[in-house]
């Protein structure tokens, strides 16, 4: 084990009107490792109709109920979070706070009274005055602690309103439209600096402010925000919110972190009392000066991370799963090249006819803020090689780590050779202080706060994302090398994978050893020592005979087996076995093929199947991929589905596995003997690989792509 030394729905977008103009997304820098879909509920990159624009924001309404779930019991509070978070010297938020007067606030009857504060029932009024008097706050800290505001990280930054030229226009990053933003003043738009401003994106964006009539409204739409920032920015760990309650003009810092929501006890900011802790927890933040203090990986970039005085240029994002609370995981190729002086996150082009292409970087990224990129000390059995996998995720302390889970089965086909794994920077709580349940969304259950780390793990095995540039046979045998070592991390391992997706599975480039490992239920039928994919992430998979838990409801719903969904939809136990996760399997081949089908050559059954699989409602995703099941398994249907020439060519594979999942399914109800049960799991196995390695001989050796053509 390493050691550490330490150093859905958003808002909707502006209403689409009827138009058959179409909506051009521009593709970022090809140089830029966040060039990939951010995976924030939007759209994939393409050409937007009025209608896509429509759907899109469908699906952003839907974020906001997710967020709610996720939330609903994750959301803590405590007394002590504004000075753990915000700490300010003795007396110098009261001294702000007078400076204040006759500015924000006057003394009327001996009265304190707030200047130019609105007293409207509905939000809007309250964006103007709010984020002048947070400017005023900054302001009056910059006149009073020259020096220190100069050393802040959050020099120069200004509050503004949301206005119309902020949506976002980066392709696969969703819809800007919180009411506030914290931006560097150069970016802060023109409609309110009276001067030219770029459009902004999410990348600019420090923190968010929302102002709602309800607390629990407010948590799920600042969640969507917050979701949309880790998205932007992978080297975040939190993501702080100023929001006000606006009936009660009550102010709480939120802090998103992959744990829920951390928030101050409220402020009443009409109050002289709330009105300096308001006060001192934004001097507070403006006294930042450090990257970490701002919930930023102090030892990573968009660019790099820093190992033992090294860097590694990240290459490439193997796979990203955002979150606030959960399966936040980020899968990076980094190698030990150096990192490129022009190195930077670039913007989209101008719109044609008004100036060059521009560019402008997160503020902690710029050269004048001389931040300095930490490294982090680890402890290895040998040097780091050129080439390797970062994992990056946030896990339950109590979860074992992924070198546990692969420990016992280095060395076999599909299987990643693991190095190590380490903690890395994450948010930080007082000793022997536990924040208190705030029970703010409807229907919420107290739970025990639960304290999740940042785990990176070092991945030897080299290799890229699952593409239609691999021939057809290479695709069906990195499935099936991934299908081995699964079953050598359940046979010899004694761990059940459960989260099988293409994001999970690697073609390697440079395969870190020679001759592999054969399960022993495999010898006489897999004959190879070669391996050309790997089986990674091994989060959520269990030790069998593990006691049941809240984790028992695992993996990425386009994949998961038909039967799991069903359970789900019921409320049912779900007890995951190996036939779920080999179902799986056939998911991810069937997945990717109509993904990379341009749209234009998909038949009318494929945009459907490929619109089906993609359901958010378990309920309904659960029968749309039974129906997708049955089409293919069923020996003769009633109406023959319809192929493209791509999905053709696989068909015969796919209607095999499909077929065995059935059976296998069906006889597995009928067991009882748990030797019944694993001589069938076994025989599963055994069958999967059979019909694959037969199938993968019929394939032409042409590229996926090539199908397409």
């Amino acid at each position: 084990m390493a050691t550490h030394k330490r150093g859905a729905s958003m808002s909707a977008p502006d209403p689409v009107t009827p138009s058959s103009k179409r909506i051009k997304i521009v593709e970022l820098h090809p140089d830029t490792p966040l060039a990939k879909k951010s995976n924030v509920h939007s759209t994939q990159t393409q050409d937007l109709t009025t209608a896509q624009q429509q759907e899109r924001v469908s699906k952003q309404m839907k974020l906001k109920d997710i967020l709610l779930d996720e939330l609903r019991h994750s959301t803590f509070e405590a007394e002590w979070v504004r000075e753990h978070f915000c700490p300010v010297l003795d007396g110098q938020a009261d001294n702000v706070a007078k400076a204040l007067y006759g500015h924000a606030w006057n003394k009327i009857d001996g009265r304190f009274i707030l200047r130019a504060w609105p007293t409207s029932t509905t939000e809007t009024p309250y964006y103007e005055p709010f984020a002048k008097l947070l400017n005023q706050i900054v302001a009056a800290f910059q006149a009073l602690n020259g020096d220190e505001y100069k050393q802040s990280l959050f020099q120069d930054v200004k509050f503004c309103e949301y206005t119309r030229n902020m949506a976002e226009s980066v392709a696969g990053e969703a819809a800007l439209k919180p009411d506030l933003l914290a931006l560097l003043e150069s970016v802060v738009p023109d409609a309110q600096k009276g001067k030219n401003a770029p459009q902004v994106s999410w990348y600019n964006v420090l923190f968010v402010g929302e102002v709602k009539s309800d607390w629990s409204e407010l948590i799920a739409q600042a969640g969507t925000y917050a979701r949309c920032l880790f998205a932007a920015t992978d080297h975040r760990y939190f993501i702080p919110v100023v929001a006000l309650h606006h009936p009660t003009s009550t102010f709480r810092l939120l802090f998103y972190h992959r744990s829920g929501v951390l928030a101050t006890t409220p402020m009443k900011i009409d109050t002289w009392k709330g009105f300096c802790e308001f006060v001192a927890t934004i001097v507070g933040m403006w006294r930042w000066k450090d990257p970490a203090n701002a919930g930023y990986v102090v030892s990573q970039s968009p660019h790099h991370i820093s190992l033992n005085q090294r860097e590694y240029s990240i290459h490439q994002v193997l796979c990203r799963r955002q979150a606030i609370r959960g399966r936040a995981t980020t899968v990076y190729a980094v190698h030990r090249d150096p990192v490129s002086p022009s190195s930077r996150r670039f913007y989209p082009a101008a719109p044609e006819g008004k100036g060059a292409t521009w560019n402008l970087l997160n503020p902690f990224d710029l050269p004048q803020k001389k931040v300095k990129l930490s490294t982090q000390e680890i402890q290895v059995s040998e040097d780091l090689p050129q080439l390797f996998i970062i994992k990056c995720s946030y896990q339950p302390r109590d979860r074992p780590s992924e070198d546990l889970v692969f420990q016992d089965v280095q060395g076999f086909i599909g299987v990643p050779d693991i190095i190590t794994t380490y903690e890395a920077e994450g948010l930080q709580l007082p000793d022997n202080e536990t924040p208190v349940f705030w029970r703010v969304i409807p229907g919420a259950k107290e739970r025990p706060y639960e304290p999740r780390i940042h785990r990176h793990l070092i991945v030897k095995s080299m290799g890229e994302r699952l593409s239609s540039d691999l021939t057809c046979v290479q695709f069906v045998e990195s499935l099936l090398d991934a299908m081995i070592g699964h079953c050598a991390l359940f046979t010899e391992g004694e761990y059940l994978h459960r989260d099988i997706s293409n994001g999970n599975i690697v073609s390697l480039t440079n395969p870190s050893r020679s001759e592999w490992k054969v399960p022993k239920i495999l010898q006489g039928i897999v004959k190879k020592k070669t391996c050309s994919a790997i089986l990674i992430d091994g989060d959520i998979a269990k030790k069998l005979g593990a006691a049941a838990s809240t984790a028992d409801r695992s993996g990425t719903l386009p994949f998961m087996s038909t039967r799991l969904l069903r359970l789900w939809k019921r409320g049912a136990a779900m007890v995951h076995t190996p036939l779920d996760d080999l179902e799986s399997f056939v998911w991810v081949l069937l997945y990717d093929l109509l993904g990379w089908t341009p749209a234009d050559k998909k038949t009318s059954d494929e945009i459907s199947w490929w619109e089906d699989i993609n359901d958010e409602n378990v309920g309904q995703l659960a029968n749309n991929k039974q129906a997708v099941r049955d089409t293919y398994s069923t020996e003769n249907p009633e109406v023959e589905p319809q192929f493209s020439h791509a999905l053709q060519i696989f068909q015969p594979l796919i209607r095999a596995w499909f077929v065995l999942s059935v059976q296998s399914a069906g006889q597995h109800l009928k067991l009882k003997n748990p030797g019944d049960i694993t001589a069938l799991y076994n025989r599963t196995y055994q069958n999967y690989l059979t019909i694959g390695m037969e199938e993968a001989a019929k394939l032409p050796a042409c590229t996926i792509r090539s199908l397409f053509a």
